[in-house]
């Protein structure tokens, strides 16, 4: 079922053929689809539509059996109860989804405060955590009695090496790998690929010193580059990391020319949207333009063999804030190198000191993410997923076989524990390459493993819950020219 003013064009072949008819006008008019009426569905097995255009049904005498929606968790409770209103005795409704990713786009600061940035989902979670067993056991199906919620730990798709740190962070450890080993299979030489393109990053400096224990698969590549604005204030306010574009183009060229690759096994995923404009035109001047290029909510809910992550995002400030102030002077006289001083410091300091303050309201919680919902436009830095750990999750979760991400180390590891995790995990397996290696080294002394020291969780995901009291600070993107009137709350984990 689509809507009525969609233009039949837009809709994709393979499909076609299960869609309503066209409204029965005069040719040339004949453009958009008619709403369903009760002649259309009373034999159908299934109506697929989306919550939005669910609506359209709910003006008929038909009525469905069991009600599925997936991807509840990004659903607004509103999107959601437009299909649970068609619900009758008997029905049965199935909310499918992961509450460890994206949830609502909320736009306006009195609905997200007020519950609305939360799914109906969550809520559900919520509620059947209090809910009495012998209420579960009136919810019977057969005779049988049945849980209210199933949690499946099987995943399909990707490696178990791209599993391994989302599963511990957020599943705690129960989300294993039943992917065919076809799935993922990389080129040979994919491995020497990855030193190489580290040491042009470097330009010499900062050599790979720990050989890589198996083939990458999450590799992360650190960039010094700058972010850049198109315009000024709110008119524009996405980012672009030109440096970061190129050395990201150079290497997706490199790993296609290697035997068995090609542009459908392969995309790239962006933190703004100036910056996908730009890797766009840098693809198409290459004969590239095939590849898919997207942004973190039009990655949700897809799959890559190979994806590409361009963070874009740099701030030196950030980093040196969290990091505990500038670099103070070296005994041996001159400064300490400030992104090195930054990336050591965020490395080691406890959890709490680098999170954001803390009030004599939550003095008994930690590790704190400051998360906010999306302005307008979609490409605020309080979309991107680098203080969200949900967004994180979400594009990490993406790949099949392998993920790259390009980023500014400092900056990300100012951003959340679950950045701080990122870095150490692709260190300690040799996949981390370019620039702030030799940071990363220093902190091991050499040895190249066991770079998180204690203080960082080993897990994010148990019983998070939204708290809208805790305001980051003031002055926390005014260096960076970020609209500071964005809406503002915290996740806590």
């Amino acid at each position: 079922i689509n809507e009525p003013k969609r233009i039949p064009a837009t809709v994709k072949e393979d499909v076609l053929r299960y869609t309503l008819p066209v409204s029965n006008l005069p040719p040339g008019s004949c453009t958009f689809y008619q709403p369903p009426t009760d002649d259309d569905v009373k034999f159908a097995r299934a109506l697929v539509c989306t919550t939005l255009s669910s609506h359209l049904v709910t003006a008929l005498a038909w009525r469905p059996d069991v009600i599925l929606i997936d991807e509840a968790a990004q659903a607004s409770v509103p999107e959601t109860l437009i299909p649970l209103s068609l619900m009758e005795g008997g029905t049965s409704a199935l909310l499918a989804g992961d509450p460890y990713q994206l949830g609502p786009r909320v736009f306006s600061r009195i609905a997200f405060e007020h519950g609305l940035g939360k799914s109906m989902l969550e809520h559900w979670l919520e509620y059947i955590k209090g809910v009495d067993r012998k209420v579960e056991a009136e919810n019977c199906i057969d005779g049988i009695a049945t849980p209210l919620c199933y949690r499946l730990c099987a995943n399909y798709r990707s490696h178990p090496d791209v599993l391994q740190l989302l599963s511990r962070l957020f599943y705690g450890n129960a989300v294993y790998s039943a992917a065919d080993v076809a799935n993922f299979m990389l080129p040979e030489g994919w491995r020497d690929l990855c030193l190489s393109l580290g040491q042009t990053v470097t330009a010499g400096g900062g050599a790979q010193l720990v050989t890589p224990a198996a083939t990458p698969r999450v590799c992360f590549l650190g960039i010094q580059g700058t972010t850049s604005r198109v315009g000024y204030g709110d008119a524009s306010p996405s980012l672009f990391n030109a440096e970061e574009a190129n050395a990201l183009v150079t290497a997706l060229v490199s790993y296609l020319q290697m035997e068995g690759c090609d542009t459908n096994s392969v995309g790239v995923v962006c933190t703004f949207r100036k910056q996908v404009q730009l890797i766009r035109l840098m693809l198409r001047e290459r004969g590239l333009g095939a590849i898919r290029v997207g942004t973190i909510s039009d990655y949700q809910g897809q799959e890559e063999k190979v994806l590409f992550v361009s963070t874009v995002y740099v701030s030196t400030r950030r980093a040196m804030r969290a990091a505990g102030g500038p670099p103070k002077h070296a005994k041996g006289g001159g400064d300490a190198d400030p992104n090195h001083y930054a990336l050591e410091q965020l490395m080691q300091a406890p959890a709490p000191e680098l999170l954001g303050s803390t009030s004599a309201a939550h003095a008994g919680h930690h590790r704190r993410f400051e998360m906010s919902p999306p302005p307008a436009d979609g490409t605020s830095v309080f979309e991107s997923f680098l203080v969200n750990p949900r967004s994180f999750n979400v594009v990490m979760s993406r790949a099949k076989a392998l993920t790259v991400v390009f980023g500014h180390p400092a900056t990300l590891a100012s951003c959340g524990d679950h950045w701080r995790q990122l870095l150490a995990f692709s260190f300690d397996r040799g996949w981390y390459f370019g620039q702030g290696y030799d940071a990363m080294m220093h902190l091991q002394g050499g040895s190249g493993s066991g770079v998180v020291g204690g203080g960082l969780p080993q897990t994010l995901g148990a019983g998070y819950h939204f708290d809208t009291a805790v305001d980051p600070p003031a002055d926390e993107y005014e260096d960076d020219h970020f609209n500071g009137n964005a809406p503002t709350a915290r996740i806590e984990l």
